[in-house]
């Protein structure tokens, strides 16, 4: 990073005096050649399960996973992740979904759960931004805006479990870069998607995988037409993560908005979604989810700082890996921003 910017006793980067925890982090070329070349390299043939039983015997994660510590909007997940020795995921996956019972409700196969939320986080790359962490962070979020106002119980249980599964899934593989590098690169899982949603529908792969076998799929007691009802769901809530399509959501979010039992909604500028409707109970779903994982910006700043930070990190070892390919470096890319501020050219 930019040698002028203001760093703290222990040689992180400081922004408006608060210490980024990730902002000096640099993927190297190598690792993010190796995780592009691995991205077919899936489901390991094994996955330690070591100390991953619910419910936590350590004191301090039975205290994080409590309700009323998980109805914290801002959460210290970054401590949660010290605390649980970097398997954020698997645990609060496993709080969210005991929260709302559903193991119970659904008759879920604690074992093969176990095995499913286990792979699923050891199929996240060390990526900056976009790791386990990150997908830990989305299903605390997603919790809480399903708790707010009790929200959930406009739901069923198999949505609610759908949901939390496709926060926890949404950029399981991801490789640290872009679509649109995957896209410029004609990457064989660009070329595979026809460049639409290229990374949405390669984590819904990696995690359709699990879902197809009787060794991980932890509703495989249910007919296998419910289950692909729930498997489209799922796939629907993680497509519609993709930023490019955003304005079509949203779009479609106000256009059920302006209109009360399929007719304008006179006198009001808009109307509660009628979840009566599967279409728009579909779409207020896959809206949860995509709030979800834009909600670091509705943080606290110091927190809400760490994610913007980790994010040009993770940008700026993408536009490091397009120069040493000798491709055109992306505009954001360019390691031109100092504490997410521009600076000037010479540095």
């Amino acid at each position: 990073m930019d040698s002028d910017c203001p760093k703290s006793a222990n040689g992180k980067t400081l922004f408006d005096g608060v210490e980024l925890k990730v902002y000096d982090r640099v993927l190297s070329p190598e690792t993010i050649s190796g995780f592009l070349s691995r991205m077919d390299d899936w489901p390991p043939e094994d996955c330690k399960l070591d100390g991953l039983v619910w419910p936590p015997e350590d004191e301090e994660i039975k205290k994080m996973l409590t309700p009323e510590a998980l109805r914290e909007w801002d959460y210290d997940i970054f401590r949660f992740n010290e605390i649980t020795n970097r398997h954020p995921l698997f645990w609060i996956t496993m709080a969210v979904l005991h929260f709302y019972e559903l193991p119970q409700k659904l008759q879920i196969d604690k074992d093969r759960l176990r095995r499913f939320l286990a792979t699923v986080e050891s199929g996240y790359n060390d990526c900056i931004y976009h790791n386990s962490l990150h997908a830990a962070d989305v299903t605390h979020a997603l919790h809480c805006l399903l708790d707010c106002q009790e929200t959930w119980r406009s739901f069923s249980p198999e949505e609610l479990f759908a949901c939390i599964l496709a926060a926890g899934i949404h950029d399981l593989g991801h490789p640290g870069v872009t679509n649109m590098y995957m896209v410029k690169l004609k990457h064989p899982v660009a070329l595979r998607y026809e460049n639409i949603c290229v990374l949405e529908n390669h984590s819904w792969s990696m995690a359709q995988t699990l879902l197809e076998s009787p060794k991980f799929d932890p509703l495989s007691h249910l007919s296998l037409e419910r289950r692909k009802e729930l498997q489209s769901m799922i796939r629907g809530q993680v497509l519609r993560t993709d930023m490019t399509l955003h304005y079509e959501l949203t779009k479609e979010i106000i256009a059920f908005a302006a209109t009360r039992d399929g007719e304008p909604a006179e006198g009001r500028l808009s109307s509660p979604l009628n979840l009566a409707d599967d279409t728009q109970r579909r779409a207020a779903l896959q809206l949860l989810v995509h709030s979800a994982d834009l909600s670091n910006l509705c943080k606290r700043w110091d927190i809400h700082i760490q994610w913007s930070h980790a994010i040009l990190s993770e940008f700026f070892s993408q536009g490091d890996y397009e120069k040493h390919q000798g491709l055109p470096v992306s505009e954001i890319g360019i390691r031109n921003i100092c504490n997410g501020r521009l600076v000037s050219s010479q540095h």
